[in-house]
């Protein structure tokens, strides 16, 4: 049985196809974005708590042979999900100045946080090496400190045509380890999205909010969640 077209209307309490879970999140990514995102980074954050924070999907991470971000996917590229906003003083530099800074940053003090960033930047620039070096430098500082591990999962996908599959499987792992961690259990589901793998997106969004549904992360699984609740999923 062959996929509906995008546009087609699903019959009431039909399953969401994947061709159609695909359009569909993609115009919600475009839309939750706004206003979880660019809202929130106007208000600079700078603190731990809900109100000054926003998720940013920060990278570029398109594995060989899986690329899933032209044509007829209209998603963006695959990327880790964050649930807060880059410095204020770096967040609006080109991705190369971006890696200057914050190299320059982590040389004067070496911090998770500061790591982290720097593998983001990395990741915009397609650079999954550099990335799974400046993830593993964070990684080395803080071992139980489930984000670094998640970028180090994410950043495998750039140069390998298996690594969207490898990539999952490391997230599953995490997932087990750190039930608790929503930058875990969002990021399974958004790396799902591309394989295409609409029982464990559904399933991973659905804990994030449980986890929290007013952070960031949960805020942005739910309207996700709702996005594809009402076109049948």
């Amino acid at each position: 049985m062959t996929d509906p077209s995008p546009g087609a209307a699903a019959p009431r309490g039909a399953p969401l196809s994947s061709r159609r879970l695909l359009t569909t999140v993609a115009v919600a990514v475009v839309a939750a974005l706004a206003v979880l995102g660019v809202a929130s980074l106007q208000n600079d954050p700078v603190g731990e708590g809900p109100q000054d924070q926003a998720p940013i999907i920060a990278g570029v991470v398109t594995p060989q042979g899986q690329e899933l971000t032209g044509g007829d996917s209209q998603l963006p590229p695959l990327s880790i999900v964050l649930p807060r906003a880059l410095p204020a003083n770096i967040r609006d530099l080109p991705a190369e100045q971006q890696v200057v800074s914050l190299r320059e940053a982590v040389a004067q003090q070496p911090t998770v946080r500061r790591y982290v960033d720097l593998g983001r930047a990395y990741m915009d620039l397609a650079d999954g090496d550099s990335a799974a070096e400046a993830f593993g430098e964070a990684a080395k500082l803080a071992p139980s400190d489930p984000e670094p591990l998640v970028g180090l999962a994410m950043s495998r996908a750039v140069s390998s045509d298996t690594g969207l599959q490898e990539a999952g499987g490391e997230l599953e792992s995490l997932a087990q380890r750190f039930p608790e961690s929503q930058v875990v259990v969002f990021n399974q589901g958004w790396l799902a999205l591309y394989r295409p793998d609409v029982a464990t997106v559904t399933a991973s969004w659905k804990r994030t909010v449980q986890l929290g549904p007013r952070t960031p992360l949960g805020l942005l699984a739910a309207d996700l969640l709702k996005q594809i609740n009402e076109a049948g999923g």
